[in-house]
């Protein structure tokens, strides 16, 4: 605290101002600013206590710099430049984290199936779909951990995992069912998912028809949905 305040405060007086004032709270944006009776006032994410020194002053700087409409010199684009570079390797850093637990937690064995037999059961019966990207994109797929009755199945691009919903893992569930889910997820796979802002548009639609048991699938999941989550008998 004592340590960023200095900052701000040095970094204060170039800007023209006597002092500056700095609180911490519990917060999404890293930093913001505005002027008290005439004090700049700075709000940090609590995450900002951990930044180095350099990089309290670039942030610091780049924000006096916008509150005073002074954005056009060399120093603040070198200032911004720093900044920025510092929150994308956090950022990337904080995501591969994600990832790698997100995989390490991966837990493909249920009590009635076993997702990675379900998985390449459906890469066998639809080789020439995805085979391809089954060998090439290290893809895992794991039992999710909560049971569901609307959304049966996730694809996690980032981390390449497919989660199915637990509800699914009971003898009462068909077979392909559970193979449903997964050709579903494997078509947001090798589509990318991200790619539309509809990813479940006509010709998504298209594809997931031609899994043979299609009607029969969806209405047992249908029933589960309307079910709230019994499962049918």
């Amino acid at each position: 605290m004592d340590k960023i305040l200095d900052i701000a405060r040095q970094q204060a007086m170039r800007f023209g101002f006597s002092s500056a004032i700095v609180t911490f709270r519990q917060k999404k944006q890293v930093a913001s600013i505005r002027l008290r009776t005439g004090i700049p006032t700075f709000s940090f994410a609590a995450g900002v206590k951990k930044f180095p020194e350099e990089i309290i002053a670039a942030l610091i700087f780049t924000l006096l710099a916008r509150l005073k409409k002074n954005v056009h010199t060399m120093e603040y684009q070198s200032q911004r430049a720093i900044l920025i570079k510092y929150l994308k390797e956090k950022a990337d850093a904080e995501r591969q984290k994600m990832i790698s637990l997100r995989r390490s937690q991966c837990n493909p064995q249920g009590h009635t199936y076993n997702l990675e037999e379900r998985l390449k059961e459906v890469v066998r019966s639809f080789r020439e779909m995805f085979l391809d990207y089954y060998v090439n994109s290290d893809i895992l797929i794991t039992w999710g951990k909560r049971t569901t009755y609307k959304r049966f199945g996730l694809w996690h691009a980032q981390s390449r995992v497919i989660e199915v919903s637990k509800t699914l893992d009971a003898p009462s569930v068909p077979v392909y069912v559970v193979n449903f889910i997964v050709y579903h997820e494997m078509l947001h796979a090798i589509r990318g998912i991200k790619q539309s802002k509809r990813p479940h548009n006509v010709t998504f639609r298209n594809l997931e028809k031609k899994y043979p048991q299609y009607k029969e699938a969806n209405e047992f999941l249908s029933k589960i949905h309307r079910n709230r989550g019994i499962l049918p008998v």
